[in-house]
């Protein structure tokens, strides 16, 4: 959630979970039973009101944050498309959703995923970002690295340079208004805090990293990075 209170984590063992809402001081693992394939996604709204659950073959399930176990309660689920997602994001607010296919084709939904429609094909995508809006769209090149941004619901982009090597896979980290930017990989973090235009590259111990990740706030004000070397995490 938008505040940090709620947080989900999917498991890669098909319907499961870990899920806490007191800001990561316990968590209760739990599964979803309506829900068939492996979870691709779990998206959460900024007020925690609703959960989106994006699985592989392309099913999308609509719920909402229950005190007690189940402590996700899906509505409805529907087809998007027959193809096979691998990332997807979703606007703060909870109208706006973009999945990444297999097939490097981006869909996106203006209603909260009760429909889809084609937006643009783009290869190498490593992470997607969504303003609160959704108006902002930022996402993230693992290749090159550079990051893609529309400030217009996805009708046209513009490109920033990250860095001039790849490094490994890539996760991106935005504030509500998209101003505070951070991405991580495995050579260091890139911060940049005016809407991506300039970058400051962050090493940790000169070292390389695996498994690197990284968090902010809504505001962007708390940051959060994880990293790994053969001695520290």
């Amino acid at each position: 959630s938008g505040n940090g209170q709620y947080f989900i984590y999917s498991l890669d063992d098909y319907s499961m979970y870990y899920f806490t809402s007191n800001f990561g001081n316990s968590f209760v693992r739990d599964g979803f039973s309506t829900i068939s394939g492996r979870i691709v996604s779990v998206l959460m709204s900024y007020d925690a009101s609703s959960v989106v659950v994006i699985s592989n073959n392309c099913y999308i399930s609509k719920g909402t944050i229950n005190a007690t176990s189940p402590y996700i309660t899906i509505n409805s689920t529907s087809l998007v498309v027959s193809k096979t997602p691998t990332l997807a994001a979703m606007s703060g607010n909870g109208n706006v959703i973009v999945i990444y296919f297999t097939t490097n084709e981006l869909y996106i939904s203006y209603n909260g995923g009760s429909s889809f429609q084609y937006l643009s094909t783009v290869s190498s995508v490593a992470d997607i970002k969504l303003s609160y809006s959704g108006q902002n769209i930022s996402i993230l090149n693992g290749l090159a690295p550079s990051l893609l941004k529309s400030s217009d619901f996805g009708k046209t982009w513009s490109s920033n340079t990250i860095y001039g090597s790849n490094y490994g896979t890539y996760k991106l980290a935005i504030s509500y208004n998209t101003q505070y930017i951070l991405v991580s990989n495995e050579r260091g973090f890139f911060t940049s805090n005016n809407y991506g235009t300039t970058w400051n590259n962050i090493s940790i111990n000169g070292n390389y990293m695996s498994g690197s990740a990284c968090s902010m706030d809504y505001t962007g004000k708390y940051q959060v990075i994880t990293a790994c070397d053969t001695n520290n995490v």
